[in-house]
């Protein structure tokens, strides 16, 4: 059996060289959405993204902050497959965590602070943090159907 430090390890690699997410919202109506973001990780696992307020997935996460990613490399074949699920609750972030979550951003997106156009636009985004609550680690290439999971808390806001 694994260990959950192990698997926390393994995780923090993957986030880390990784940077697209597929975020899943539900909308006013009860339909599942999806839609792709950068994202930048925390110490704790956590999963910082941009977005504009008034994007389908912001206003799903206004309504219900019950959200689902997924983190995987495209164009892999069966065997390799290597990704993560994640179920947990997303938050917009206000005053000093937005700072600190904007500093989180641009260590894995330095590019930013070199482009004008860029750093204007991050100045107008709302940050928000997807604090796990369970992440389910798939590689294949240990194994078919190789998971290791961990669960991270049980409270969810809505």
């Amino acid at each position: 059996m694994v260990s959950q430090t192990s698997t926390k390890q393994r995780i923090k690699q993957f986030l880390a060289d990784h940077t697209t997410l597929t975020l899943a919202t539900v909308s006013a109506d009860g339909h599942p959405q999806a839609a792709p973001l950068f994202f930048a990780e925390t110490d704790d696992l956590s999963l910082i993204f941009i977005s504009e307020s008034k994007a389908r997935h912001s206003k799903n996460i206004a309504r219900n902050s019950n959200v689902a990613a997924t983190i995987y490399a495209d164009g892999q074949h069966w065997q390799s497959i290597q990704g993560l699920q994640i179920e947990g609750i997303c938050s917009l972030l206000s005053g000093q965590a937005t700072k600190t979550a904007k500093d989180i951003y641009l260590q894995k997106f330095p590019f930013i602070q070199q482009n004008r156009v860029l750093r204007v636009m991050l100045n107008t985004v709302t940050f928000y943090q997807i604090t796990p609550t369970w992440i389910r680690l798939i590689d294949n290439s240990r194994g078919f159907g190789h998971k290791e999971e961990i669960k991270l808390s049980t409270r969810a806001k809505n």
